[in-house]
């Protein structure tokens, strides 16, 4: 079911993988104040995030996915310290495609229709991470991103949270499922937002 979910954001995942930004990070030729704006946007939203998932955690109706959700926001934060400290990414102001993003997974009262909305940051930065990393070298400057999102244990979650929101549209009603796969594809819109914005801010301050 959810498989077609990745089908229908199909021409959307090919768009990701045209833009600036995420040809320059697989190359390792992105400017690097467009990757640094992205890691302090990306701070930022993970903090918001992990509280999202904290509360998906608070709602989950079986004690694995209560635990598979409440890992999942632990590691969200310890993966921004990690990956953001080596950077020494600074504090900064929410930008629009941030707000936006966190807005939308903010607003997702049932607890389906939230895990669905969760979804596309796991399965598509599993995606565009795996597939780039390949081009991963001891001298690439973004190495530390590359080898985060290929990782196995970020696989492992991909799959897991994969097989959580199955379950959770393979028992809900028809009415339900319509709205997981709104706020599904609406969410993969907004990873490619939030991909796009770092070369665009970069290109206005020029």
């Amino acid at each position: 079911m959810i498989s077609q979910w990745w089908e229908d954001i199909g021409d959307l995942r090919v768009r990701i993988d045209e833009l600036p930004f995420v040809r320059g990070l697989g190359d390792g030729t992105l400017d690097s104040g467009a990757f640094v704006w992205y890691l302090e946007q990306d701070a930022l939203y993970l903090r918001g995030y992990a509280r999202v998932v904290a509360g998906a955690a608070r709602l989950a109706p079986a004690v694995d996915e209560q635990a598979f959700w409440a890992a999942s926001a632990q590691r969200a934060i310890a993966g921004e310290r990690q990956l953001h400290e080596s950077w020494g990414v600074r504090e900064a102001e929410p930008a629009a495609v941030t707000i936006a993003y966190l807005d939308h997974l903010s607003a997702q009262g049932d607890y389906r229709v939230l895990i669905a909305a969760l979804l596309p940051c796991f399965w598509l930065y599993h995606d565009v991470g795996s597939r780039l990393h390949p081009l991963s070298h001891a001298g690439h400057p973004y190495r530390s991103w590359l080898d985060t999102y290929a990782d196995e244990m970020f696989a492992q979650a991909t799959e897991e949270a994969r097989v959580i929101v199955t379950r959770a549209a393979a028992h809900a009603d028809d009415l339900t499922r319509t709205a997981m796969h709104e706020a599904f594809r609406i969410s993969a819109t907004h990873e490619h937002a939030f991909f796009a914005a770092p070369h665009q801010q970069i290109g206005q301050k020029r």
